[in-house]
């Protein structure tokens, strides 16, 4: 559920107890409408989704390259403590060499 007012989740609403949410902008929380979802989708992706990255499970080399971006031990390595996140993640799959 997102928030008509700012679009962010009711998680990161401040709330307080047995009243609505607030919302950042100020407003109280109030769940957004399809129209407003819709549009809020469409400002974050305009081309529609993208892969980050694509792998062929024909190609033993795209198999060994999915391994080293996506297996458990990997993705803990981006996105536990120290790990980089999303930036080290997108850096590792810039360098090996997506062709899609």
């Amino acid at each position: 559920m997102r928030c008509g007012n700012c679009m962010q989740p009711k998680h990161l609403h401040r709330t307080r107890m047995e009243a609505a949410p607030i919302c950042a902008n100020g407003g109280v929380y109030r769940e957004a409408t399809e129209e407003e979802l819709d549009a809020g989708y469409k400002e974050a992706f305009p081309d529609d989704l993208k892969p980050i990255a694509t792998f062929r499970a024909d190609n033993p080399a795209d198999i060994e390259r999915a391994k080293a971006l996506l297996s458990p031990e990997a993705l803990n390595g981006f996105f536990g403590h120290g790990g980089g996140g999303m930036p080290a993640f997108m850096a590792a799959v810039e360098a090996s060499g997506d062709r899609s």
